[in-house]
């Protein structure tokens, strides 16, 4: 189900995973009322891999959370399917960051992507999200001091 508050050129896009040409006329970031679904939540949670791309092309903000805390990524992981590791990968290179946790309260409360993958048995994104993780870690660890 899509958010009735999406534009028709947005809804189309995560629904047949058409060009990114399609998604620029819109603003990829629109937040359902009632769940902070976005389309990206929407297309990742499907395993639609080109429309991932497609809204990350046209701006889509790969970190941003439902109202339970859930990304993209997380979702991702959470419903398996042959598509779900091609999925992972594209948000990860996107720049989705690994390390963010579901907000308490809800049924994955501080878990991370990864940890969502074990518990679903999701074993190739568990392994892929274990390594962007620690690559992540590795980035901050080696960033340079704010002053």
């Amino acid at each position: 189900l899509l958010p009735p508050s999406l534009p028709p050129s947005l809804c189309l896009a995560v629904c047949l995973s058409l060009s990114a040409s399609a998604v620029c006329r819109a603003d990829p970031n629109v937040q359902m009322a009632h769940s902070g679904a976005t389309a990206l939540t929407i297309a990742a949670k499907n395993h639609h891999v080109d429309a991932v791309k497609a809204l990350l092309k046209g701006g889509a903000s790969v970190d941003t959370q439902q109202d339970d805390g859930q990304t993209a990524l997380m979702l991702a992981a959470e419903s398996g399917d042959h598509w779900e590791a091609q999925t992972v990968i594209a948000l990860l290179e996107a720049g989705a960051n690994p390390l963010l946790r579901a907000a308490d309260g809800w049924f994955f409360a501080g878990d991370t992507a990864r940890r969502i993958a074990e518990l679903n048995g999701h074993e190739q994104a568990a392994d892929l999200l274990a390594k962007a993780e620690a690559q992540w870690l590795l980035r901050q660890d080696h960033a340079p001091n704010e002053l």
